[in-house]
């Protein structure tokens, strides 16, 4: 060590390390807040779309319920058993495959996800681990919906929520 140079005084040297150690602590959270921001604004505006996406497919569930009873009906008659509207056995296979394919349960599930995901962008509190959580459950939802459902346009619906789901994960990765 050159005998030349001083040793820095420390008690001189922290006011300017703090003061500038703090700037730049509130420059970065500035920072984290608008970023922050940014993502809920863009996770908001997918949750919209899935809502879009339910709100499609429970449109259509009468639809798949009236398609089903003709396709039933129409194997029926092919068969040579020709039946009448109010047929019990009819009616009964019926209920049976309605059972089988109701999808309002998964459906309602997924609308309380939607407002549960709207609270926790809405909060103060750290939410990433309660959106992953969530982001989870909506996909089983929709993917037993999708199940369930056999249906061409629901299945279309159920396969591009399924991708804006991974689309939310990877943005709640990115927040706290």
């Amino acid at each position: 060590r050159n005998p030349s140079e001083e040793t820095p005084n420390p008690e001189t040297l922290f006011p300017a390390l703090q003061s500038s150690l703090v700037q730049a602590l509130e420059r970065m959270t500035a920072m984290r807040r608008k970023e922050g921001g940014h993502l809920v604004a863009d996770l908001l505006k997918r949750v919209k779309l899935l809502e879009s996406a339910v709100k499609a497919i429970r449109a259509r569930v009468p639809a798949v319920l009236r398609h089903r009873r003709d396709h039933l009906k129409g194997r029926l008659e092919e068969l040579g058993l020709p039946l009448t509207a109010n047929d019990p056995s009819l009616a009964r296979e019926l209920a049976l495959m309605a059972e089988r394919s109701d999808i309002t349960e998964e459906l309602t599930r997924l609308e309380s996800h939607f407002t549960q995901c709207r609270e926790a962008l809405g909060g103060t509190e750290p939410a990433g681990r309660t959106l992953d959580y969530l982001a989870q459950e909506m996909f089983r939802e929709f993917n037993t919906l999708g199940n369930k459902a056999g249906d061409a346009a629901v299945s279309r619906r159920v396969v591009q929520s399924k991708a804006e789901l991974d689309r939310i994960r990877e943005q709640v990765a990115n927040l706290e």
